[in-house]
C-alpha cells in the first residue's frame, strides 16, 4: 500500500515507518521509564500517533535539538492517570518551545490529542530533518571543505542547504570509487539502493583503525539483487557493519521519497564521512569561521531568526541565515505586514502580491528589483517603529550589512513585544514587574545584574500561577552553576504559560537588556491573558 488518506492529508507508509525508526533511534538510551516503555515503536504499524498523542515523545525529541528547550522539571509529570488539562499543558509547551524551529502554522495540541495523523507525522519529518542535519556545516565538520568547488567562495559554499552538500558528498565518493554515476537528488536517485552501495563500500574499503583489520567488511552484494525492496535491504544491512543505526527499511528507500531518504543519507554521512582535509585547509575553515561569527551579533541573528520564524507566516521561514534570507527585502515586508497591518504599499512591490503564497506575473527577477523591494522594506520598517531610522536604509539590507538589519530587525521585534501589552512604554513593564517580583528585588533596567540569579523572572511566573512554582528546587542563584539551573526553569515556566521566549539561559546570567526586555514582556503577557484579560472578556 502507497499511502493512506487521511482527513484533509495523505498518509504515506514509508514516512511512518520511518519515523518511527527515527523514535526508536534516537530515544533508545533515554533512561525514562515513561519512555522506554513506549518503545521500540512498531514501524509497521500506526501506533506512532497513540504514543506521540500526550507530547512527551515530542519534547524528549525537541530536546535532542535543542538541549534547552523544555526543562522536564517544568512538565506535567506523567502518571497512569494524568488528565487531558495536564496533557494538553504539555503539549503546549512543547509547541511553544518548538516555534523557531519548526513550520507550526495550523498546528495546535489539539492535533495531537485527537491524533492528527498528517499534521504529527510532519512535525516529526520536520524534528528528524533537523536532527539528522543540524551537525552539517562547515562549524560542526571542517571536512566539508573538502566538497567545495575550487573557483566557489567559501561564503557561497557555507550558504548550501545540507542537502544540497549530501549530493556532494554522495558523487565524491562515487567518483573515488571509480564510478561514472552521479546523482541529482536524495529521493528518486537514492531509490535503487546502488549509489549508496558503491559509497559505504568506498567509506569502509581502509580500516577504521590501521591496525584493527576487520572481518565484517561492507561489500557490493547488494548489487546482485535484482528485486530493488531486497536490494536496498541488503544495503541497510551493510550500513550497520560501519555502524549507521537503523533508521528505515528496503521498501521505504524504494519509494524515492526525499524526505525519508535524505535522513538515511545523513545517517550514514554523521556515522563515518570518509573526508579528509589537510592542516592548511582546517586553518582556513577555521579563519572563516572566526570571520563569519561575530560573537554577540551572531547569538542575536539566532533570536531574531527564531522570532520571525514564530511569527507562523505563510511562506516565510528562515532556515540558516538571517541576513541571507531577508537581503531581498520580501521576508521583512511580510514581517511588516503581520506586526502591523497597513504598513506595506504592496501595489509597489516587484514580484509579491499582497495575497501572499501568490506571485505577481513578472519576468525573473534582478538585482534592481531587489534594491526597489529592500528600499520598500526599509519604509515599512519605519512605518512599523513609528519614526525615521538614520544612518541605515534600503541599500544596507540589499548589501547584506549584518550590524545595521541585526539593529533593524531588533526594532521591529521591540515594537512587536510592546504592541501585545497594548502598546505600553518600557518604564510600565518595569514598573509592572517591580510590583509582582519586589520581594526578591528591584530592577532598575533590563539589564539589571538583579536579574541575574534568574529568581526575579521565576517570581514574575508566579504571578501568573503559584501553583505551578517549585521553589524547592530553585537556588539561591549565587554561584554560576545556581544562576544556570534558575534560567533554564524561568524560561521553561515561561513557555509552560504559553510565552514565546527565544532568549537562551546565558542571556539571563549576563542579564542581556534586549533579551530581558522580550522576556519579561512575553511573561507580561501571559499574565495579561489569565487575569485581566479573561476578567474583561
Amino acid at each position: 500500500m502507497e499511502g493512506r488518506g487521511g482527513g484533509h492529508s495523505f498518509i504515506k507508509d514509508e514516512e511512518i515507518s520511518s519515523m518511527s525508526f527515527m523514535i526508536n533511534s534516537k530515544l533508545e538510551d533515554d533512561e525514562d521509564p515513561e519512555v522506554s516503555k513506549r518503545l521500540p515503536i512498531n514501524p509497521d504499524s500506526e501506533d506512532i500517533f497513540f504514543n506521540m498523542a500526550d507530547g512527551l515523545l515530542l519534547i524528549k525529541l525537541l530536546n535532542l535539538v535543542d538541549e534547552n528547550a523544555v526543562d522536564m522539571r517544568t512538565i506535567n509529570k506523567y502518571t497512569n492517570n494524568m488528565n487531558a488539562v495536564a496533557i494538553k499543558i504539555n503539549v503546549n509547551q512543547a509547541l511553544t518551545a518548538a516555534k523557531g524551529f519548526l513550520k507550526l502554522v495550523g498546528v495546535n495540541d489539539t492535533a495531537f490529542t485527537n491524533q492528527n495523523k498528517g499534521i504529527i507525522l510532519g512535525v516529526l519529518i520536520q524534528l528528524a530533518r533537523l536532527l539528522a542535519v543540524k551537525d552539517i556545516d562547515l562549524a560542526h565538520c571542517a571536512e566539508l571543505y573538502r566538497l567545495k568547488y575550487e573557483d566557489e567562495e567559501m561564503e557561497d559554499f557555507n550558504k548550501l542547504k545540507p542537502e544540497d552538500i549530501l549530493i556532494r558528498w554522495v558523487n565524491h565518493h562515487l567518483k573515488e570509487a571509480g564510478q561514472e554515476r552521479r546523482i541529482k537528488n536524495l529521493g528518486k536517485d537514492i531509490a535503487d539502493g546502488e549509489a549508496m552501495t558503491y559509497v559505504l563500500h568506498q567509506l569502509d574499503k581502509s580500516p577504521s583503525n590501521e591496525n584493527e583489520e576487520r572481518l565484517n567488511r561492507t561489500t557490493l552484494e547488494p548489487l546482485s539483487e535484482e528485486d530493488l525492496v531486497k536490494r536496498n535491504n541488503m544495503m541497510i544491512e551493510e550500513s550497520k557493519k560501519i555502524g549507521v543505526k537503523e533508521v528505515c527499511q528496503g521498501k521505504d528507500l524504494v519509494k524515492g521519497n526525499a524526505k525519508v531518504n535524505t535522513i538515511f543519507v545523513a545517517e550514514v554521512f554523521n556515522t563515518r564521512h570518509g573526508l579528509t582535509i589537510t592542516e592548511e585547509e582546517r586553518a582556513e575553515v577555521e579563519k572563516f569561521g572566526n570571520d563569519y561569527d561575530d560573537g554577540e551579533g551572531n547569538a542575536e541573528e539566532r533570536a531574531f531568526r527564531l522570532w520571525i520564524n514564530s511569527l507562523g507566516i505563510e511562506d516565510v521561514f528562515i532556515e540558516k541565515s538571517l541576513y541571507d534570507e531577508c537581503n531581498d527585502g520580501v521576508y521583512l515586508l511580510k514581517v511588516c505586514h503581520r506586526i502591523k497591518d497597513g504598513s506595506v504599499d504592496w501595489k509597489k512591490v516587484v514580484g509579491e502580491d499582497p495575497m501572499f503564497g501568490q506571485k505577481k506575473k513578472t519576468e525573473k527577477m534582478g538585482p534592481f528589483d531587489h534594491k526597489i523591494n529592500t528600499q520598500l522594506a526599509f519604509e515599512a520598517c519605519e512605518n512599523v517603529i513609528g519614526k525615521k531610522q538614520h544612518g541605515i536604509g534600503g541599500d544596507d539590507i540589499f548589501k547584506t550589512n549584518k550590524k545595521l538589519m541585526l539593529a533593524l530587525i531588533w526594532q521591529l521585534a521591540r515594537y512587536h513585544a510592546l504592541a501585545l501589552l497594548g502598546s505600553k512604554e518600557e518604564k510600565d513593564i518595569l514598573a509592572w514587574a517591580n510590583e509582582k517580583a519586589g520581594s526578591v528585588c528591584q530592577i532598575k533596567s533590563f539589564s539589571d545584574s538583579g536579574l541575574q540569579s534568574g529568581r526575579f523572572l521565576i517570581k514574575l511566573c508566579e504571578a501568573i500561577d503559584h501553583e505551578v512554582i517549585d521553589w524547592d528546587i530553585v537556588t539561591a542563584g549565587e554561584d554560576d552553576e545556581g544562576k544556570e539551573a534558575n534560567a533554564k526553569y524561568a524560561i521553561s515556566l515561561a513557555r509552560k504559560f504559553g510565552a514565546f521566549i527565544f532568549c537562551v539561559w546565558e542571556d539571563v546570567v549576563n542579564s542581556k537588556k534586549k533579551m530581558m526586555l522580550v522576556l519579561i514582556s512575553g511573561i507580561y503577557d501571559c499574565y495579561l491573558n489569565k487575569h485581566e484579560r479573561k476578567i474583561e472578556e
